[in-house]
């Protein structure tokens, strides 16, 4: 009986030795190592995110990519903002790593963004000019939003334009026909409008004929010149 304890003895003391660290001595966490941009970005709304791919190691488990869950519910392509990917695993002694992938949402026409200096001509009246900022619309990609059209006291972030692109670079500027109750005193006026648009180096220029109608008179056209 001795010779039979003293043998399951060294049978477990061996084993022990030969195997290494049990799950208890376990503590070192996975590492994941993510592919591709971080922050990666995607440059209009409504674009597409496709995962550049990661790969996950354990120094005990070894090679346990495919463990990895990668959690995207909070990514929205259809509005600008800043998201971020969690790719979370454990290892088989329950040590747990989680890391982070930022996703960025950017409106195409988001280097029209900015304040400009703007110079209103109208024939028959003196030259007008002030400052105004120019925003991105959140949800709808190469859609602007003048920050005060006219300057136009009631017209705060009211008047739109959507912007043309041709492989990247800025072409044309439109502002559909919109009705925006403003001015001093206040009256309903109608704005539409198309221009170009330049950049040259650090300079962006639009040039807009714009058409303005307030119900019961006639139309006038003025030219509006934005620089930044």
């Amino acid at each position: 009986m001795k010779k039979i304890i003293l043998l399951l003895s060294f049978a477990v003391i061996s084993a022990t030795l030969f195997n290494g660290c049990s799950k208890e001595d376990d503590t070192l966490a996975p590492v994941i190592t993510l592919n591709g941009d971080n922050p990666f970005v995607i440059s209009s709304i409504g674009g597409t995110y496709t995962e550049p791919g990661y790969t996950c190691t354990d120094d005990q488990d070894g090679n346990i990519t495919s463990s990895v869950n990668v959690n995207n519910s909070e990514l929205n392509v259809d509005s600008t903002g800043t998201y971020e990917i969690h790719y979370e695993v454990s290892d088989a002694a329950g040590n747990a790593a989680d890391v982070h992938r930022q996703v960025i949402v950017k409106n195409a026409a988001d280097a029209l963004a900015g304040t400009y200096g703007v110079l209103i001509q109208q024939t028959g009246f003196a030259d007008y000019n002030y400052s105004e900022g120019l925003g991105m619309s959140a949800t709808v990609n190469n859609k602007v939003i003048f920050g005060k059209f006219g300057n136009y006291t009631g017209a705060e972030n009211k008047v739109y334009a959507n912007v043309t692109q041709v492989s990247g670079t800025f072409i044309n500027i439109t502002i559909p026909t919109q009705t925006v109750n403003c001015g001093t005193p206040a009256a309903n006026r109608t704005f539409s409008g198309f221009g170009t648009i330049s950049i040259s180096g650090s300079t962006t220029t639009f040039v807009i004929n714009v058409t303005e109608s307030i119900t019961g008179s006639s139309p006038v056209t003025s030219l509006y010149t934005y620089t930044k």
